[in-house]
């Protein structure tokens, strides 16, 4: 026996099916700044039915927690790709990780935890980093990485080519901000500045397109400008490439506009701005500063010294009270070239033989995994990029202001024209940071060693990894 429907109530499911069906895909409001791209963790309008807000990629089931009262209830955001300099072409996505410190060691129970149920994106770009754009994202879906949830977005238009960018994920929850406070951190040069292994800030990134070896040109310096008085507390150096991007650079600071080895303070860097920690430059005194550009990873060029560009040096001074009418003098050098860097005609090749009551000094670091102590092993690596300081007088003493160089790829830092006498050897490398570096070996660092010959003495020092 067949029942017939309702006329009323099949004039209503008609009238449903038809307006459901005339919806069409539901649009969301375009954010202040870039617009929103659809992707698979794309907006849409959640359910209404629905008690949570998304679903992990393994079907747990996000938003539960009712009892979010505040920001200390959430665990915090972590920018995670791109990050530390990488060249990138659009369109590309921008990941980042959620984190929340569970009791104990167990994982989150991500269904009972704060966890934020959208996200706006800034982007600044640089090189001055005093603006910024934004977009807001609300996601569908998440992947659980059991330690963390991480998102994943794209922006909907290209940013602009050719450019450092930084960026920084802000959370919401029902009004409850995660992170909203970094957003002032734009332009504090400190928080961006990898020390150690590690950043306080890693949303750093450049835009393509990546320089062509047969084209590319000479590294620009920004700033400082030549013969620039700086203050102290304020010792950023910026450059660009004119119409491409980088891999590598390699920052140089020298006493000497001819950067002469054994003077040269030098950095390997991914982004194309460094903080150099104040303090480590003396005032008054009239230093040089250029910039190699490379198109592999820094690992390369650490090894290989196979840069692609090189810019004109420009000179600079650090003001002080004691030289209050101090400047800096033109660079007056010659023209740049292409490397290989061939030095001028006049400069000799070779290294001049020192005064009878002067020697020079190597020091070797290297990572000293088991078994410990000297030899190096052949698996144990050469650390380079750090700083060495040779100071005259024992390490107890206070004694002079110290000489400074930087390992190369071979991890061997170089003093030449030391004067005999005793001397107190030390790197940057702190002993046990959060960063977790190295500890060091041998158990007498700083390392106090007597120079009494011409010849060359060697300094061999073994660095372990912390143990927490």
């Amino acid at each position: 026996m067949n029942k017939k429907i309702p006329y009323p109530l099949f004039l209503s499911l008609i009238t449903l099916f038809f307006f459901s069906s005339c919806q069409g895909k539901v649009k969301t409001p375009e954010p202040d700044g870039l617009t929103i791209i659809d992707t698979p963790q794309g907006i849409i309008a959640p359910l209404a039915t629905q008690s949570w807000a998304f679903e992990t990629d393994d079907g747990l089931q996000i938003g539960l927690n009712s009892n979010c009262q505040d920001r200390s209830d959430f665990g915090d955001i972590t920018e995670d790709i791109p990050a530390n300099g990488a060249v990138v072409n659009w369109p590309f996505i921008l990941r980042w990780d959620y984190d929340f410190i569970s009791a104990g060691d167990n994982y989150p129970n991500w269904e009972n935890v704060c966890v934020p149920t959208s996200f706006t994106i800034y982007l600044s770009p640089g090189p001055d980093y005093n603006n910024s754009t934004s977009y807001t994202f609300t996601p569908t879906t998440a992947d659980n990485l059991n330690t963390s949830l991480s998102f994943s977005s794209s922006p909907s238009s290209p940013l602009q080519a050719n450019t450092s960018y930084r960026w920084i994920v802000v959370g919401h929850y029902q009004g409850i901000d995660i992170d909203q406070d970094q957003i002032s951190l734009f332009q504090d040069e400190s928080v961006w500045k990898k020390i150690g292994a590690i950043r306080q800030m890693r949303g750093i990134f450049q835009t393509g397109p990546l320089c062509d070896p047969a084209t590319i040109g000479l590294v620009d310096l920004i700033t400082p400008q030549d013969q620039s008085v700086i203050d102290p507390d304020s010792t950023v150096f910026r450059w660009n490439m004119p119409n491409c991007s980088s891999m590598a650079y390699h920052l140089e600071i020298n006493t000497s506009p001819q950067f002469p080895e054994g003077n040269n303070i030098g950095w390997h860097i991914t982004t194309e701005d460094f903080l150099v920690t104040p303090g480590l430059l003396d005032p008054c005194v009239i230093y040089y500063w250029r910039v190699k550009a490379g198109l592999h990873s820094i690992t390369y060029h650490q090894n290989n010294e196979d840069w692609s560009s090189i810019s004109q040096p420009r000179s600079f001074i650090i003001s002080d009270p004691s030289c209050p009418n101090a400047s800096a003098a033109a660079t007056d050098t010659p023209e740049p070239t292409d490397l290989p860097i061939q030095l001028p005609t006049n400069t000799p090749t070779v290294t001049p033989t020192p005064p009878p009551d002067q020697g020079s000094v190597k020091v070797h670091l290297w990572k000293d995994d088991f078994p410990y102590g000297w030899p190096q092993g052949k698996l144990e690596q050469n650390i380079s990029g750090v700083v060495v300081y040779l100071k005259k007088g024992g390490c107890g003493s206070p004694g002079l202001k110290p000489s400074q160089a930087t390992t190369d790829g071979n991890g061997n830092a170089y003093f030449s024209n030391v004067s005999f006498g005793t001397y107190c050897v030390s790197t940057n490398i702190s002993h046990c940071s959060a960063d977790g570096t190295y500890t060091v070996h041998p158990p007498g660092y700083p390392v106090e060693i007597s120079v009494s010959s011409t010849s060359q003495l060697t300094v061999n020092i073994g660095f372990r990894l912390c143990i927490k």
